[in-house]
């Protein structure tokens, strides 16, 4: 332990204060999403049944490396049990934070006759957390979330179901 203050002390200031804001963005995530109805918490995460494109971020890889560093230290640090959910939505509102969008997966699985649930966060074609094992959840919901005017997400064109009939398109 002790040697994990002296690495953190000896961190650059930015490396510091990016994870005090995962820790913050952590709790924060956690409490909206704890003991809220699903129904009411969903729409905060952006379109349903939408997705963000794939493609590179724009020259920003480094600021999303970086959000993906902070919440995964955060996660062991913080004294409560950071779950797949909080980390997805506290990566997802710290990209916003720096002007990139993204999209929150939602997954299931039955795994020893019972439902388990799983959440990851995807910014352009990197997997910020979470995609460890999203491969063994079918995914059930995506969240696509876009700081507005921007200019690193393209308008809306078919591929959320605001309507509710139609699947969005999907990377094989």
């Amino acid at each position: 332990m002790k040697e994990a203050f002296i690495k953190f002390f000896a961190a650059p200031f930015a490396d510091k204060s990016m994870f005090f804001e995962a820790v913050f963005s952590l709790a924060a995530a956690r409490l909206s999403v704890r003991g809220v109805p699903f129904a009411d918490v969903a729409p905060r995460f952006g379109r349903q049944m939408a997705i963000t494109p794939f493609s590179d971020v724009s020259g920003k890889k480094a600021a999303v490396f970086a959000v993906r560093r902070a919440v995964k230290r955060a996660s062991r640090y913080v004294p409560w049990q950071a779950t797949c959910l909080a980390e997805a939505v506290a990566a997802e509102r710290m990209l916003r934070r720096r002007g990139l969008c993204g999209t929150l997966y939602l997954g299931m699985a039955r795994q020893e006759g019972a439902l388990k649930f799983h959440a990851w966060f995807r910014c352009g074609s990197v997997i910020v957390c979470g995609g460890k094992i999203r491969r063994e959840f079918t995914e059930v919901s995506s969240f696509a979330n876009c700081p507005t005017g921007n200019g690193n997400c393209p308008p809306d064109n078919g591929n959320s179901n605001l309507d509710g009939n139609s699947m969005p398109t999907r990377l094989q």
